[in-house]
């Protein structure tokens, strides 16, 4: 019982700590591109190139504590009308560590161009979220470490 009431302990600390380093706008970038639900081949293969060559020079910036290396794409969904901004949804995509970011980058990029955007016909902009574990999750242990 003391053992399960140490590890849930353990988890809310993280948790905690986690959503207070995503609140104080650390552990993630984003970016956005102007995008139309009819977006021809042309201009959809330069956003897509210009989304992979964003993830590869964000990745080498990113805090890897204790070997943790993972990492979250997530693709949202956008109207914008001047500062108005209006969610569409979102589409988090899979999961990947450090040493397969070149594999799922590449995944990353045929998402896109592959993509069916006519079902939003008010798309405007394509927002790309990368999420660090290591930077969430760095706060945590750094603290840790000084208990």
């Amino acid at each position: 019982m003391l053992r399960k009431l140490k590890q849930w302990w353990f988890l809310r600390r993280i948790e905690q700590s986690a959503k207070a380093t995503i609140n104080n706008h650390r552990g993630f970038s984003a970016k956005g591109w102007d995008v139309t639900p009819t977006l021809a081949f042309e201009p959809r293969q330069h956003i897509a190139d210009a989304v992979q060559t964003w993830l590869h020079a964000e990745l080498p910036y990113t805090a890897t504590p204790y070997g943790i290396a993972d990492y979250k794409v997530t693709l949202g969904y956008a109207h914008m009308d001047g500062a108005k901004r209006t969610y569409l949804g979102q589409e988090p995509l899979p999961r990947f560590e450090r040493k397969e970011a070149i594999e799922a980058i590449e995944a990353i990029h045929a998402h896109i161009m592959a993509a069916d955007w006519t079902t939003m016909p008010t798309l405007t902009t394509l927002e790309v979220y990368l999420l660090s574990y290591g930077d969430v999750l760095k706060p945590f242990f750094d603290a840790e470490a000084k208990r």
